[in-house]
């Protein structure tokens, strides 16, 4: 090949184009050393540095060299390739000889080279006819267009190709100090290549790309629409920061690459299809005009990766979870069969690990402070989870996306409304019991009507109905009709004289609770005359609760108002129950337009209450122990003791 010993050509690109292809990051470069020496069918791939020392005794690179074991390029395909742009033997075939698929194809990768120094040698050695000969190709940046291409006597039985980059950029002599990122983001691109093909080897600085040691969880999917088959392989990295999604061809070969949208720091996808295949071949792979085939194997990629975090999310806070429930700081001993503080262990739970993944230094304090720790959190569960948020930013530091995200999370499982539900239902059922030990067992024999029995039941009004609202106690109706009048702000009524005199409005009921919500054109009110918790209920009674009726409803301020008159007491004499059977099952004694009079037992009322929460207590599986009832009790007394 006398004739083709040397050979200057000028390159098929133009110099605006060659300064943009040459205008990018460091790494992109190292990518298309990489991905060269692969559709060169090369197993052995090293990159190195060579580098020298200034007068300050610092070290800097002088040169980059690419060496490999590939086939090399011919005389004939460096004319090709380099002379007329666009016509790498790439462009017309697709498949390396060994069979591997191209990630090139027009040849323009190398010179990305010219992002880390300004001349380009290339050293070739091939086979020509079952011989080995070598080439060199020399590409000054200074000349953009002159490219020196010389026929060398071959001294070597190995084909493969050398790159040698010199004048280097002073921007990238210390570009090894980013030693460690570039290797992420090498591994990062060539993962599910290197899988797919294991026989390649690939070193950066003496420092091998090792793939099967980084990966911390692999999982595969797969994808078929009509003649389309995809897969999709998701990795997530012990120590890699990396958040990008491959589009690649069957093999893995990539061909084009953008950023992940999620959270997650530490996690590649790779899809890989036929279709990306022929797309390639058509040379729109990296069109933005998506067709339905693209975006569908895209949309079951993003399944498959919500899928895969919710999974790792679980999987790794049932670890965190395990350990915060194996120390000795963590405030459930044992489950206790009881549905609120089973929810309240849940609630703890998922505050808990959010804190142990986003404030790590929690896991590695001492026992007490852990205790402490998980003692304000509970408290704060207990007492009021709304606190919860301030609690994490003023204690623990997070950070306002994180407790944004852990707020998120409280949101979704509405485990703080779900708590104050239950306990409110626990309440009161657990008062329920108390109010039938105090009325049906010795505990409420000495207790007084007024000062002790009627203040204990005006903290529990809702046993009367949640629509009606605290009116008045121990007030003459006199008052409780002045109050009234305020209560339908109806301040241009006045009592007359005759109503200030009416003997009548001088008793006194029990309790007067306001329905301000309105029933057709007319509003309701409900008056309850409470006898002491052993009173049974006799004529003496029955004359008092009708003469609060008949006084209603002989003044006319009443007369726009429904009101219900209940008596209540533990049991009735033959006297009422005589009179009772005609009132119907309700036990209704009169019945009037506006004015109702009932007379109920404590335990018909009790029951009725205990019924409207039968349905939760059966979903929520609460259970009332004896021992906390009897506390309930001993806490109410404790309280009305300190009142008295």
């Amino acid at each position: 090949m006398s004739e083709q010993e040397t050979k200057i050509i000028e390159v098929g690109l133009s110099a605006n184009k060659l300064d943009k292809k040459s205008n990018v990051r460091p790494v992109n470069a190292f990518k298309e050393m990489i991905w060269n020496s692969c559709d060169a069918d090369a197993n052995e791939i090293n990159i190195e540095f060579e580098k020298n020392i200034n007068f300050s005794g610092q070290e800097y690179i002088t040169k980059i060299i690419i060496k490999d074991d590939g086939h090399g390029l011919s005389f004939e395909q460096a004319d090709n390739a380099f002379k007329n742009f666009g016509e790498s033997e790439k462009a017309n075939k697709f498949l390396s000889p060994k069979g591997r698929k191209f990630h090139g194809k027009f040849g323009e990768g190398r010179y990305t080279y010219f992002s880390l120094g300004s001349q380009i040698e290339w050293n070739s050695s091939y086979y020509n006819h079952d011989k080995i000969e070598k080439l060199r190709v020399i590409f000054d940046n200074i000349n953009k267009k002159k490219i020196t291409i010389m026929a060398e006597d071959s001294n070597t039985r190995m084909t493969g190709m050398t790159v040698i980059i010199s004048n280097i950029l002073e921007k990238n002599y210390n570009i090894l100090d980013k030693k460690n990122e570039i290797i992420e983001e090498l591994i990062s691109e060539f993962a599910g290549y290197l899988l797919a093909h294991k026989e390649i080897k690939i070193k950066f600085d003496s420092t091998l790309l090792d793939i099967l040691n980084n990966i911390e969880v692999e999982k595969d999917y797969d994808y078929k629409f009509s003649n389309i088959n995809a897969k999709v392989k998701i990795i997530k990295w012990k120590n890699i920061n990396s958040k990008q999604r491959y589009i690649c061809g069957l093999d893995n070969v990539v061909y084009h690459e953008d950023k992940l949208k999620t959270s997650e720091n530490n996690i590649s996808v790779y899809i890989s299809s036929n279709y990306f295949d022929e797309l390639k071949q058509r040379g729109i792979i990296d069109s933005e005009n998506y067709d339905e085939y693209y975006l569908n194997i895209l949309k079951f990629a993003d399944e498959c990766l919500n899928q895969f975090i919710k999974e790792l999310i679980n999987s790794e806070e049932q670890i965190l979870l395990k350990e915060i429930q194996e120390e000795d700081s963590y405030p459930f001993k044992e489950i206790s069969g009881d549905f609120i503080e089973e929810e309240q262990r849940k609630l703890f739970d998922i505050v808990a690990v959010e804190i142990a993944k986003h404030s790590p230094q929690t896991r590695s304090a001492g026992k007490q402070s852990k205790k402490l720790t998980n003692q304000l959190i509970l408290e704060a569960i207990k007492t009021n989870p709304s606190s919860i948020k301030k609690i994490l930013q003023e204690v623990f530091n997070l950070s306002k996306e994180k407790q944004d995200e852990l707020a998120r999370i409280l949101n979704h499982v509405s485990l703080n409304n779900i708590i104050s539900t239950m306990q409110e239902v626990t309440n009161r059922l657990t008062f329920l019991e108390e109010l039938y030990q105090i009325v049906y067992t010795d505990s409420g024999k000495k207790m007084k009507e007024r000062t002790e029995f009627q203040k204990l039941l005006l903290e529990e009004l809702w046993i009367f109905g949640d629509k009606y609202k605290y009116g008045t106690d121990d007030q003459s109706l006199r008052n409780v009709l002045i109050k009234h009048l305020k209560e339908l702000t109806r301040d241009d009524i006045e009592l007359t004289k005759e109503q200030r005199e009416n003997p009548n409005l001088n008793n006194i009921p029990d309790i007067c609770l306001w329905n301000n919500q309105k029933i057709g054109d007319v509003f309701e009110n409900l008056v309850v005359e409470i006898k002491r918790p052993s009173k049974i209920l006799g004529q003496t009674e029955l004359n008092q609760i009708e003469r609060y009726a008949y006084a209603v409803t002989s003044e006319p301020g009443f007369s726009k108002t429904n009101w219900q008159f209940i008596l209540i007491g533990k049991d009735f004499d033959d006297f009422v129950k005589m009179r009772l059977k005609s009132s119907g099952p309700d036990h209704q004694i009169i019945n009037n337009d506006n004015v109702k009079v009932k007379i109920l037992k404590w335990a018909d009322l009790i029951a009725e209450n205990k019924l409207r929460y039968e349905y939760f207590k059966e979903k929520t599986q609460i259970t009332l122990k004896e021992s906390n009832i009897t506390d309930a009790l001993n806490k109410r007394w404790e309280q009305l003791s300190k009142k008295n």
